[in-house]
């Protein structure tokens, strides 16, 4: 019984992973990219839905894989209010919405610093320059976060004498 089954199990592993051919080959990628333009209708309908602090905490995520200051901002661009067009102002803005008690000062230096070596002012190690980054934010998110209310007393003993 067990080598009926594996003769059934490898004959529909080889069917399913083969490349198809013909006009079944054409049919399935349609098919494949009909249901890629759905995703990105999907997509595109959740990006806009989401409140403005979580859209620019994602822009945050995706650009984090960024190797360079270009690819950087044109992924945190989309997350911006009005697509980041109006420069470091607005970018400084939006990371300090996200990390309120982030230095601003700070801050405002480091996208100077990303600016500068967008244009070729100066040179910048740029996976430096984002765990740079990666710290005030993170600072600036401890700093603003409220107190956990502290609990008092704990949990009765288990056996109590009595």
């Amino acid at each position: 019984m067990s080598a009926v089954l594996l003769v059934l199990t490898g004959y529909w592993w080889a069917v399913l992973t083969r490349a198809p051919a013909g006009r079944l080959a054409g049919a399935l990628e349609r098919a494949r990219l009909h249901l890629l333009g759905l995703g990105e209708t999907l997509w595109a309908g959740l990006w806009v839905g989401l409140p403005g602090g979580w859209r620019l905490r994602l822009g945050l995520l995706r650009a984090r894989t960024a190797t360079t200051p270009e690819t950087w901002l044109a992924r945190l661009a989309p997350a911006l209010p009005d697509g980041g067009r109006r420069g470091r102002p607005e970018v400084v803005a939006a990371l300090l919405a996200t990390a309120p008690g982030a230095d601003h000062t700070a801050l405002t230096r480091l996208v100077a610093r990303l600016e500068a070596a967008r244009y070729g002012a100066q040179r910048v190690v740029f996976s430096r320059w984002q765990r740079a980054l990666a710290r005030r934010l993170a600072s600036g998110r401890r700093a603003h976060r409220p107190a956990r209310p502290r609990r008092r007393g704990g949990l009765p003993p288990l056996n109590p004498p009595g």
